[in-house]
């Protein structure tokens, strides 16, 4: 399948579903958790200032992590290209107008 670069047909196509799970976002040191976070983490960003694991708050809380803000996944249900220019944009303005953070 080939990803979409049209911005048009992209916004055409989305087909917005929200998650019924709420993710956090935890900040921890690799050697503070346990191996399995890896396979539970939604996503994870490693930066200069740490590592950041996107995780379901349940599972944060089972083991004991601190977080700020809950927050739910919204999946759009199109095959976009990271070439395609202004979809994020699009949407954040449009979740801004719903008075949605994005």
């Amino acid at each position: 399948m080939t990803a979409e670069t049209d911005l048009h047909t992209l916004l055409n196509n989305l087909t917005p579903v929200a998650s019924d799970e709420t993710y956090v976002f935890v900040s921890a040191e690799f050697a503070r958790l346990p191996v399995e976070v890896f396979q539970h983490a939604k996503g994870m960003f490693k930066e200069m200032e740490g590592t950041t694991f996107i995780l379901e708050q349940q599972y944060a809380e089972s083991l004991g992590l601190s977080y700020d803000g809950r927050f739910c996944c919204i999946t759009c249900e199109v095959h976009s290209s990271l070439e395609a220019v202004g979809m994020t944009a699009a949407m954040t303005a449009a979740l801004g107008e719903a008075g949605i953070s994005a």
